[in-house]
């Protein structure tokens, strides 16, 4: 009889983290696991489950946080199943707590993102939780080596397994023929992680440094939850810097993959990252990249190769990315984005991630 296996995290709605989830919890159910996924805030799945999944939501809207953990613990102290795989730092403190003193079920934790500053959670987590946890598993090399640096009990429990991006979903898309005027594409929440305040400044600056016509649309505006502040904050600054004519925010979608095919190239300029979801699906799609030079984006992006890499925090390494990029002619824009699907090709492979995770599971 296979596993019983339960995926934990705050939600399903657009993200990195929860795309991977999806992703592995169809892969799980696909070798024929009884594949749970739990969640607690009450917004709408933005991916496709397979139909073997349980989907379940704990109720806790409205609640304090002292009642939405008793919530969360009263579930997992009852709920029966063979192993748990939380996603993300405040996710695996809430579901670490409650079963911090019991040895079963197995806990997988994730880390999805690059530790900066470790939040007062992510302390707790480094210092205490993890040593409950059977295996932490970073999804970036940089992650892995912060967590292998802090030299704890439950270092060696650590398993880097990066990102998996179907390569056959996202499929090569074709470059604009025409050239006049350069589109870029970003596909990112607008969360102060994914840089978005010093790259309207940047844009307003890159209107005066060059004379290419451009525009820049980035996909991910949502106005609900914890979305409403960048949001109101975006629109606000592309007032503020006079840019409304080179930059384009519209709603974040799922399907990427089909609004791929308008972009010259794609942009990615986080401050910090775990391993990219979107640059991932990029390079899959055979776009040039620009992006930050942060965590593990220089595994896919290399720079002058498939793309142009800039430092986050300064804005005229920013400006000089596009700049270089803007001078490419047709041909090798075209090259570059032969050059990420290669890139991709070798990096992303099915059976290596799934088979990652089921080791884990049956140790």
């Amino acid at each position: 009889e296979m596993k019983r296996i339960t995926c934990f995290t705050s939600n399903l709605t657009g993200g990195g983290a929860e795309h991977q989830l999806t992703i592995l919890s169809n892969l799980l159910a696909e070798k024929g696991y009884d594949v749970s996924i739990v969640t607690y805030n009450n917004i709408p799945d933005h991916y496709v489950l397979d139909k073997r999944i349980k989907r379940i939501l704990l109720n806790v809207d409205g609640k304090n946080n002292i009642i939405k953990q008793l919530i969360i613990s009263k579930f997992f102290f009852t709920h029966k199943t063979d192993c748990i795989i939380s996603y993300r730092s405040v996710p695996n403190f809430i579901l670490l707590l409650p079963l911090f003193i019991t040895r079963k079920p197995k806990i997988i934790v994730s880390e999805r993102n690059t530790t900066i500053v470790p939040s007062f959670r992510e302390i707790i987590n480094y210092n205490i939780l993890y040593n409950r946890a059977d295996h932490v598993v970073p999804n970036s090399h940089t992650q892995a080596k912060y967590l292998k640096g802090l030299n704890k009990k439950w270092k060696d429990r650590i398993t880097t397994i990066t990102n998996y991006t179907d390569v056959e979903e996202y499929s090569v898309k074709p470059v604009p023929k025409s050239t006049e005027v350069i589109k870029i594409g970003v596909f990112a929440r607008l969360f102060p992680q994914k840089n978005y305040e010093r790259f309207c400044f940047m844009l307003s600056k890159l209107k005066t440094f060059s004379d290419r016509q451009f525009c820049v649309y980035w996909y991910g505006d949502k106005k609900e939850g914890e979305f409403i502040k960048g949001s109101i904050h975006i629109h606000q600054l592309i007032e503020e810097y006079h840019i409304a004519d080179v930059f384009k925010v519209k709603e974040a979608v799922s399907n990427v993959a089909d609004y791929m095919n308008q972009f010259h190239a794609m942009c990615l300029p986080s401050l910090y990252e775990g391993f990219s979801n979107s640059i991932s699906e990029y390079i899959c799609c055979g776009k040039a990249v620009l992006c930050s030079d942060v965590s593990d984006n220089h595994i896919m992006v290399h720079d002058g190769f498939n793309g142009f890499l800039f430092a986050p925090t300064d804005v005229n390494s920013m400006c000089d990315a596009f700049c270089k990029f803007f001078q490419l002619t047709q041909k090798q824009i075209i090259e570059m984005g032969v050059n990420s699907r290669q890139i991709a090709e070798t990096l992303f492979d099915k059976d290596n991630f799934i088979n990652s995770y089921v080791r884990l599971i049956e140790d």
